[in-house]
């Protein structure tokens, strides 16, 4: 959670979602990669740091994503986009649950931490091609009475 305040605070006074996003996907990756080279027998030490960082990077993003959703789909209600963006976090979420079952069945359980390291990979690629045209944000500064 700490991440999270503090990505929070990060775009509330720089509105740099984007740079944020990046950066917090970018440790994520880093984190899933730490892990999966880390899993080995006796290696506790090294798998709960890797956790932990993967964790603070990742729960980093849930503020600024929902942040971000508001600002690419106003003028539709924050509360109509936040629902949105939280109903398809779930069902990828399901998904994922099944996947992560299918591949932890297989001989190479390693497998699960792949898939979850290019999922990441795959979001922070993706996260390139964020826009910076934030439509509330000029809707505010166009209609602000200051």
């Amino acid at each position: 959670m700490l991440c999270a305040v503090v990505a929070g605070k990060i775009v509330d006074r720089t509105k740099r979602y984007r740079e944020v996003v990046i950066g917090a996907l970018f440790f994520a990756v880093l984190s899933q990669l730490w892990f999966t080279l880390a899993v080995k027998p006796d290696n506790m030490v090294s798998l709960s740091f890797s956790l932990a960082s993967l964790g603070f990077f990742a729960l980093g993003l849930v503020p600024v994503a929902l942040e971000l959703t508001v600002e690419y789909t106003f003028p539709i209600a924050e509360l109509i986009s936040s629902a949105l963006l939280l109903t398809i976090c779930s069902l990828v979420a399901f998904v994922f649950i099944f996947m992560m079952s299918a591949l932890l069945q297989t001989e190479n359980s390693q497998n699960a931490n792949w898939f979850c390291l290019g999922a990441l990979g795959f979001g922070l690629f993706a996260s390139f091609f964020l826009t910076t045209d934030y439509k509330r944000l000029q809707y505010d500064s166009d209609h602000s009475t200051n």
